[in-house]
């Protein structure tokens, strides 16, 4: 049986939103796209980064409240990362203690076990599914097209089913594709609809003649949380509400005519665990790397890798109490100046290049971190 879901990843730090500015996301973006699924009762999945519930709980704990009263029955809460950083920019222990803080974080908030990841950029790595598996994550959000790349010969059809990734004989994690594009609706159809650029009309009958034509498929529908106030802050785009409102009733009315359940991604997974499994390549993202580390960003960068090296130079080593907390204030200012929101230089992609110009506010919170890692390190070096 085919089944349908949402999600949705939250990330505060949006490039255009000025530093300190972010309630505007909250009252525009964050609380109409949960009143709308939830005067719906349509379910869903919302990975949330460990900043981005420790600002609702200081701009707005009632939305905290909100979710966590539909948490089991409409919701589903899962993690991404601790500040959105981009994961092939990172060391392994940053991107391990990037899991493992956004996961802290929402589960002492939400008093929820957290069971699946949504990577920043879709990145994919074979280390990236160790360290989820260390942390006991059961799954992980992957582009559909992956499954094609990796399997030239697989259907169509099968790059819209959940699979297994191996670790060793014993150790496997899920992985969850997420339907970006669609063989009738094109690329990037549902952020398309949104844009106003395809009616919710077409968007909904594209789905479902792909689904109508499949017997047995997941199609997972996910886009940016924020983007009922962003889109029309970002392209100028307006009655983005308005049209994700339409393509909701139309998809519930169409559901309900063919028996197709919309459900979350933990109920899925565990009535049709994944049977098959795939050996999956690295993927380092949607945005290329340039994004982050060429021309306006390359020396915000140079910068970063420079301390990288020496706060690593200091892991691992035995240091005695006081400094051990000198040591942890370093790295909670390094994961906060990994955000990608203030690194963006010149977008590079597929998908509109040039798009996305970070406000200066959020390039001085980087710099801010930085230079607080710096400072932490200098106290370290003089003992």
């Amino acid at each position: 049986m085919s089944s349908i879901c949402f999600a949705f990843n939250f990330n505060i730090q949006r490039c255009e939103v000025e530093v300190g500015a972010e309630g505007q996301i909250i009252s525009e973006g964050y609380w109409p796209l949960l009143k709308s699924l939830s005067d719906r009762d349509i379910k869903s999945n919302l990975y949330m980064s460990g900043y981005t519930t420790n600002r609702i709980l200081e701009i707005d704990p009632s939305l905290r409240d909100y979710i966590a009263a539909r948490l089991g029955s409409l919701l589903r809460i899962g993690s991404y990362t601790y500040t959105h950083p981009i994961p092939q920019l990172l060391t392994v222990p940053e991107l391990m203690r990037q899991i493992k803080r956004g996961i802290s974080i929402d589960e002492k908030v939400y008093g929820v076990k957290i069971k699946g990841f949504f990577p920043p950029e879709f990145a994919f790595t074979r280390q990236l599914i160790q360290l989820l598996w260390e942390c006991s994550v059961e799954y992980v959000i992957v582009l559909s097209s992956l499954l094609g790349r990796n399997y030239p010969e697989t259907s169509e059809a099968e790059c819209y089913k959940p699979y297994a990734v191996a670790l060793d004989a014993k150790r496997a994690l899920y992985a969850v594709p997420v339907a970006l594009d669609l063989p009738e609706a094109g690329k990037r159809f549902f952020k398309r609809m949104l844009l106003g650029e395809i009616s919710p009309q077409k968007a909904s009958n594209d789905l479902f003649s792909f689904l109508d034509s499949h017997d047995d498929i997941f199609v997972v529908l996910e886009r940016d949380a924020e983007t009922l106030y962003v889109d029309e802050l970002n392209s100028g785009a307006r009655g983005t509400r308005q049209r994700f409102e339409r393509f909701l009733d139309l998809v519930s009315e169409n559901a309900a005519r063919r028996n197709i359940p919309i459900v979350s991604i933990e109920e899925h997974l565990a009535q049709y665990p994944p049977e098959r499994f795939a050996t999956i390549s690295d993927y380092l993202g949607n945005t290329k790397i340039e994004t982050f580390t060429e021309g306006p960003s390359r020396e915000l960068w140079e910068r970063t890798k420079a301390i990288q090296q020496r706060l690593l130079a200091f892991e691992g080593r035995m240091l005695p109490a006081g400094e051990e907390q000198l040591l942890e204030e370093a790295w909670e200012n390094m994961l906060l100046a990994h955000n990608s929101d203030g690194r963006i230089g010149f977008w590079y992609s597929d998908w509109k290049p040039g798009e996305h110009q970070a406000v200066q506010s959020r390039r001085d919170f980087i710099e801010k971190h930085l230079d607080e890692v710096v400072r932490a390190l200098n106290r370290l070096e003089e003992r």
